[in-house]
């Protein structure tokens, strides 16, 4: 007998037999975490129930990393606005502190604090004709957006409803396929005419890969319970995102002050009715 090619043999065998067992081993225990994570879904809608809270998103499981991003307001600056919105030709008027508004005809645009900026179109000749179809308005809402200088490709239509004549859109910003809060941008669409349009943006200072950490999204989720204005709501998404809240930097001092700071990591929940919120460790 060849034992050479017998003890090849064999060892051949013991890997096919420790692969079969392998397998094996691992299938058991996808199944069983599978199995598990299903149960504890069951558990979380459960107890949401008691709440009125209805769960129509799958609960996601933990990132493989987290990033350490720092983010600065878009600044508003009048002559530039006025530059994009008005060719120049606007007339500019201080409403208050903080607060300035340039319009011309029909249009105006209102600053506040240099972050939050409200465009509005009083044209009422501006008649619609007929319903317009969601994709027209999304691409009405873009070419608003390109022509005054905007960049959409940062931007995911999160929430639309649907409004006589047109739509209500509100996108948020993406980074990486997280969302990046709170940057908004919201528009009424009446036929093929923004009628108002409401910007707060965040633009990406820096990027780092960190070593921050997140509670589970089913922990996270259970905060609802104490939360009186989720109560009676339908949850239809549940996603990672990176949230700027000025109240938690180190060097807070108001809002108003507030341009720049760090993007920490939580959980976004998303409400059928469009309303939002963000949950983290803190």
């Amino acid at each position: 007998m060849d034992w050479s090619k017998a003890k090849t043999i064999l060892i051949v065998a013991l890997l096919f037999a420790n692969a079969i067992l392998g397998y094996f081993v691992i299938t058991d225990s996808m199944e069983s975490n599978a199995s598990g994570k299903a149960a504890a879904d069951i558990q979380v809608e459960e107890l949401l129930q008691r709440r009125d809270i209805t769960l129509q998103s799958e609960l996601p499981g933990a990132p493989e990393s987290l990033m350490s991003i720092t983010v600065e307001f878009e600044r508003n600056e009048p002559y530039d606005i006025n530059s994009r919105y008005f060719d120049g030709k606007g007339i500019r008027e201080l409403k208050g502190e903080e607060i300035e508004e340039i319009y011309r005809g029909y249009e105006s645009v209102t600053i506040k604090n240099g972050k939050l900026l409200i465009y509005e179109n009083r044209d009422r000749m501006a008649l619609v004709t007929k319903a317009v179809e969601l994709e027209a308005a999304e691409n009405t809402a873009k070419e608003f957006l390109q022509e005054r200088g905007y960049s959409s490709a940062d931007m995911k239509l999160t929430y639309h409803q649907e409004e006589k004549g047109g739509y209500r859109l509100e996108y948020s910003k993406i980074l990486e396929n997280s969302y990046v809060e709170v940057g908004n941008t919201s528009f009424l669409i009446a036929g093929d005419t923004v009628k108002r349009m409401e910007r707060t943006w965040l633009n990406t200072v820096e990027i780092q890969q960190s070593d921050l950490s997140l509670i589970p999204a089913e922990k996270a989720i259970l905060e609802l319970l104490s939360i009186e204005q989720a109560h009676g709501k339908t949850v239809t998404d549940i996603s990672l995102c990176y949230y700027f809240d000025p109240e938690k930097q180190n060097n807070y001092d108001g809002y108003q002050q507030a341009t720049q700071g760090n993007a920490v990591p939580g959980w976004r929940i998303q409400f059928e009715d469009g309303t939002k919120l963000v949950l983290d460790s803190e």
